[in-house]
């Protein structure tokens, strides 16, 4: 069996699959087999051999995809990265090749050992037929700093595990032919990567926009072109609730919300889901090192089992590792989508422990009918008093303050409590009074150290808040 996961996708396209850039206004609505293939034809010219890495500069457009698809069509491996990264992932890393959408971005970059590939125009060439790929060749290289601000690691993803979690995602999620994403998230996200392969999968296609700045062009963009799926993190969803028209537009072919990416809390998913009814709120759990996804709670379960990330998709195992007396220990997952590990600097480190089982280092339990509820992550507890707090519990109180537009809290050190609370939050007034019902709607028990008012939170290109920069905020 040949696995190339670009092929697989390529071959269950729909005649009339399309990629449609909503910000730009171009589109391409035939022939995207076609154009795979000769963006593999041109990297193949330009001297890039099976095996060799592509480093990508993502920047939301159709020729991110195209350099996406086409690289792992001609059997290299694809290295999507922000623009911020495109240094290490030829420096450190010693991709053998670059594509960046203008010569702008190459400036100061180290130059690539075979082929820098510049512009749309260097993604076309004559087609190719696809490289062949075994199981455990890899597919991809995905960049993770995570949300502590560590230094960028790459995570290996092989073909087999691209190609099983993109077929468990759509099962999962009851795509269907014709069905449409409106896709946000950034290609250099394991989210992103997965919101589309699945949907190209599954006989849809994508549209991609880089304008949730503005929330209700994007809305308006999803109305214009007929999109099924939204996909976002917590702040996403956050700014659909609080900054957005999302009540008062239609959106009569809206099917599904997709949120993953961190724990949203339960009034915002009920105000989303009270200002759509009629459409399905997928939430989920997953990892990049699991390449994308690893629980799914199907909306109908949703009132039964609210607060769970619902059950492992496909043939996933999950476990909990040494569980205390309420049976919360850490979550561990094995499967073909549990990815072989970390490549940083040549340098390979495993992320599995024996027998395949990847320690996701969040804290969970299982209930009786077999849905994850997380808990936590083992590195967001902190001990205040010797009372342990998840920080995780923290955010979502905060953030369910009226006049908070979004909060994150962390732990620092206290003389008298071990540990205490730093709350940093974005609200739209300034005021002592505000600052007063952060802190009573937080337990008593709960040693805050301070509470700060912020302009934005650091976040990861995905929208993931930055824990570990929390500390360096100054505020007021």
């Amino acid at each position: 069996m040949d696995w190339n996961i670009a092929k697989h996708i390529i071959d269950r396209l729909a005649p009339t699959a399309a990629l449609i850039d909503a910000r730009r206004g171009n589109a391409i609505e035939t022939g995207l087999a076609e154009a795979v293939a000769s963006a593999a034809g041109a990297m193949r010219a330009a001297g890039l051999a099976p095996g060799q890495r592509l480093a990508i500069g993502c920047d939301q457009t159709l020729w991110t995809v195209l350099a996406y698809l086409g690289a792992q069509y001609a059997g290299l491996t694809a290295v999507p990265v922000e623009r911020d990264k495109l240094s290490v992932a030829l420096g450190d890393l010693g991709a053998e090749g670059v594509w960046v959408p203008d010569s702008a971005w190459l400036e100061g970059l180290p130059t690539p050992r075979v082929a820098s590939l510049v512009g749309p125009d260097s993604l076309v060439g004559a087609p190719i037929q696809a490289e062949p790929r075994g199981p455990d060749d890899l597919a991809a290289l995905m960049a993770t700093s995570g949300t502590t601000g560590r230094a960028v690691r790459f995570i290996m993803v092989t073909h087999r595990n691209l190609l099983t979690n993109t077929r468990d995602i759509a099962a999962s999620q009851h795509l269907q032919p014709g069905d449409r994403a409106m896709l946000i998230l950034p290609m250099s996200y394991c989210f992103g990567v997965s919101v589309l392969l699945s949907h190209l999968w599954a006989g849809g296609d994508c549209v991609l926009d880089s304008r949730f700045t503005y929330p209700d062009t994007v809305l308006a963009a999803m109305d214009e072109y007929r999109c099924t799926s939204f996909a976002g993190v917590p702040s996403v969803y956050r700014i659909l609730d609080t900054r957005s028209a999302l009540a008062r537009m239609e959106l009569p072919h809206l099917r599904r919300f997709l949120q993953a990416g961190g724990p949203l809390d339960a009034p915002t998913i009920e105000r989303i889901r009270a200002a759509k009814p009629g459409v399905a709120f997928y939430v989920m759990y997953g990892a990049t090192e699991a390449t994308a996804r690893i629980t799914t709670l199907d909306p109908a379960l949703y009132e039964n089992k609210k607060g769970s990330v619902g059950r492992a998709i496909g043939q996933l195992d999950l476990r909990i590792n040494e569980p205390d007396k309420h049976g919360v220990g850490e979550v561990m997952v094995r499967g073909d989508s549990i990815t072989p590990g970390y490549w940083c600097c040549e340098r390979q480190e495993t992320v599995l422990m024996e027998d395949g089982w990847l320690r996701t280092g969040d804290l969970g339990l299982l209930d009786e009918d077999g849905c994850l509820w997380i808990k936590g992550r083992s590195k967001d507890i902190v001990k205040v008093k010797g009372l342990r707090v998840s920080l995780q519990e923290v955010d979502a109180i905060v953030n369910n303050v009226p006049g908070v537009l979004s909060a994150a809290a962390c732990g620092v050190p206290h003389t008298l409590a071990g540990e205490a609370l730093a709350v940093f939050a974005v609200v739209r007034e300034h005021t002592e009074e505000m600052r007063g019902e952060i802190r009573k709607a937080l337990p008593l028990q709960w040693v805050v150290d301070r509470i700060c008012f912020v302009p934005e939170l650091p976040l990861t290109p995905s929208g993931k808040v930055v824990r570990g920069r929390l500390a360096e905020l100054g505020g007021t």
